[in-house]
């Protein structure tokens, strides 16, 4: 037991308690922000993926086909059977009209539609890839990446075996049976870095005054470049390795 008589402990002063309750209140503060800027992180993320997958599908749609293409070809010839179907019946004049619409619609989705691939295409695509002999990698970041008026695609190639890498004559004039505009960046026995030339996206579309481009090339490019270059180099040259990036 306590000797003496009980004394309270005395409050605390109110310039204390003050600076604790705006301490406490600083403190909330700087943890919701930092929800909010995680929040706003993880939605810009999630855009940012939903983009990027949209112009990967949009560049093989517009290799391959899409849906909204055959939907705009079988409009514009409905409308086309339409209208022929009015000048041979000259009579029936409201036959045209429903023709004429049909024909200006399949033009229009024909013409504007961005030809987005089905994901069942890309799947087929990344089958693709995943079945040459070489590993392939960044081309499908290139095709998701921002579509811009041209660029060159820079293909890193390493070689399995460095003793039997061939020589930049034999490089040069493979490439050249492809490409004549492409050069050799670097080049030792280990690997060679190639440049493509200019590989344009433009489409000639407008949209607002504002050109429209899309990584359709893209695809035919690589498409050639592995047929044409990679393999018949990886039949005497075996190749582990094959990268791109834009240039």
């Amino acid at each position: 037991m306590p000797e003496g008589p009980y004394r309270a402990t005395p409050p605390e002063p109110e310039a204390t308690t003050k600076l604790a309750r705006l301490a406490t209140e600083g403190q909330h503060r700087i943890l919701e922000a930092s929800e909010r800027a995680a929040a706003a992180r993880q939605e810009l993320e999630v855009r940012q993926r939903k983009v990027a997958e949209r112009h990967l599908r949009v560049a093989l749609g517009g290799h391959y086909g899409a849906p909204v293409r055959t939907v705009a070809h079988v409009l514009i010839a409905v409308g086309a059977l339409m209208v022929v179907a009015f000048v041979w019946d000259v009579p029936r004049l409201l036959r045209i009209v429903p023709g004429v619409i049909v024909l200006l619609g399949g033009l229009l989705v024909r013409w504007l539609a961005p030809p987005v691939a089905t994901r069942a295409r890309v799947d087929a695509e990344r089958r693709w890839a995943r079945s040459l002999p070489f590993t392939m990698e960044g081309y499908f970041e290139v095709l998701a990446g921002e579509p811009r008026r041209d660029f060159r695609l820079a293909v890193s190639v390493t070689w399995s075996d460095p003793g039997r890498s061939p020589s930049e004559d034999v490089l040069r004039g493979v490439l050249g049976r492809l490409d004549t505009g492409a050069d050799i960046v670097s080049d030792d026995r280990a690997a060679v870095t190639l440049r493509s030339r200019a590989i344009s996206c433009v489409t000639g579309f407008r949209v607002n005054d504002e050109h429209v481009y899309r990584n359709t090339r893209i695809v035919a490019y690589v498409h050639d470049l592995v047929d044409e270059v990679l393999l018949p180099l990886h039949e005497k040259h075996a190749i582990l390795r094959v990268s791109l990036a834009r240039s």
